[in-house]
């Protein structure tokens, strides 16, 4: 872009950006300008100032000088009245270092709901903020791998239950890329897709085709396994530093050993740490992606975590996602057993205890089950939750049913029982 209008654009942005956007919010973390709703804008908050504290913790020395960011979230509004057209949806996500933003953009999806809300999203935001928090590390400028390895490292941060920021094992969807394509193109190819990846330079890295993924991945499993296998040191920051250092071709010469530690399955390294208190969540989380689990296994997992913690929702939307799994096997009578249990906590949580719940329950014929609590919450006197009640009816069942949020948040309070009644008639047939 000519150098002009990069100065008219820096000139714009600092001049204001109330002019193109209605709401700005500010955080610990940096300022966020977005046209979109609260329930959106919301989680971007939460996780502007969680993740920047977090990577802050992991890295307090190269973060000294770092700025707090701006971040611009843009797109059509689920609520702006546009007809969005199925398979039109999509996302997009970039930093820039000179302009120190954050740019994210995302239509509503064919439901009406943003595309912004969804994990991916939230996961790219993660990722293009760890690019802004590590700017400053000495050594990875240029070094593109490095550089996406770092950001894909700490885009996996989760919250482990007690608010903090922790780096799992593995970042599960670049790992299981890596052991796919290890599979299909075979050991040789596997490490030539290596060396390029280490020396490409921005061009060949950042290419637009199908490859980038692929690359992505290549970069986390290198760093992940150097991280590991560097000299040892007591923090990850030293870690980094020494990974910096290194030659490209000290880095490819550890790329066998990489293949070594790439042999255990996805779900081999998650029921390592089942048991584990600060990875139980991230455990459990994964396998619930799993295929073929033993569910009854996991459900002593997570009533061990409903025992220790203080705050059971967690564990309550990860029994819904498993009794309304089809991936997961469960005895008939264990599987009934949790559906009273789950529905007997449904009658003491509070009003937005049920809403997370609600939207946290799976879309599908088997979440069925969890039916009789779900109505029960459509007689609620809090108005948002009778709304994300109905939605959720609608995407378990084939009954019939009304998804008007206005209807169920200012509706007539007969036409509403009405509708409530024809659920409870419904379920007795």
């Amino acid at each position: 872009m000519p150098h002009r209008i990069w100065l008219c654009w820096l000139i714009f942005m600092g001049s204001g950006c109330s002019v193109v956007y209605d709401h700005r919010l500010e955080s610990s973390g940096g300022v966020l300008f977005s046209n979109h709703p609260q329930e959106v804008t919301a989680p971007y908050m939460n996780r502007l100032s969680w993740a920047s504290e977090g990577i802050r913790q992991q890295l307090p020395l190269s973060t000294e000088r770092v700025r707090p960011v701006t971040v611009f979230l843009s797109g059509t509004p689920a609520d702006s009245g546009t007809v969005i057209r199925r398979y039109q949806t999509g996302f997009a996500g970039w930093y820039s270092s000179l302009l120190n933003s954050i740019w994210l953009s995302g239509d509503p999806d064919d439901d009406g709901t943003s595309i912004l809300l969804k994990s991916e999203s939230l996961e790219t935001f993660q990722h293009e903020l760890a690019h802004h928090m590590t700017s400053n590390i000495d050594g990875i400028q240029r070094r593109w791998w490095l550089v996406e390895g770092i950001a894909c490292f700490f885009e996996g941060g989760f919250d482990p239950g007690d608010g903090g920021f922790s780096i799992p094992p593995i970042h599960l969807k670049f790992y299981e890329k890596c052991r796919r394509e290890l599979r299909r193109r075979g050991r040789q190819q596997f490490l030539n897709d290596l060396e390029e990846t280490v020396q490409g330079n921005y061009r060949s890295f950042y290419s637009t085709d199908s490859e980038l993924l692929y690359r992505y991945a290549l970069s986390w499993a290198l760093f992940w396994h150097l991280a590991e296998t560097v000299p040892a040191e007591s923090d990850l920051e030293s870690r980094i530093r020494a990974i910096s250092k290194l030659t490209d071709d000290q880095v490819l010469a550890e790329s066998e050993s990489l293949l070594d530690r790439l042999r255990k399955s996805t779900t081999e390294r998650l029921r390592e740490h089942l048991m584990n208190p600060e990875l139980r969540r991230w455990a459990v989380d994964g396998m619930l992606t799993r295929y073929r689990i033993n569910g009854n296994d996991l459900l002593e997992v997570l009533k061990l975590d409903l025992e220790a913690s203080s705050d059971p929702i967690w564990a309550w939307c990860s029994v819904s996602k498993l009794l309304g799994s089809r991936g997961i096997r469960l005895t008939s009578s264990i599987r009934q057993e949790w559906i009273g249990r789950f529905n007997s906590f449904m009658t003491e949580a509070t009003p937005r205890q049920k809403i997370t719940i609600c939207e946290a329950i799976i879309p599908g014929s088997r979440s069925f089950l969890l039916t009789d609590s779900i109505v029960d919450c459509l007689e609620s006197t809090d108005p948002d939750l009778r709304v994300v009640a109905a939605k959720t009816l609608a995407s378990i069942s084939r009954q019939k049913t009304i998804v008007s949020p206005h209807f169920w948040a200012n509706g007539d309070p007969d036409l509403r029982s009405l509708e409530v009644q024809s659920w409870r008639d419904y379920l007795q047939d």
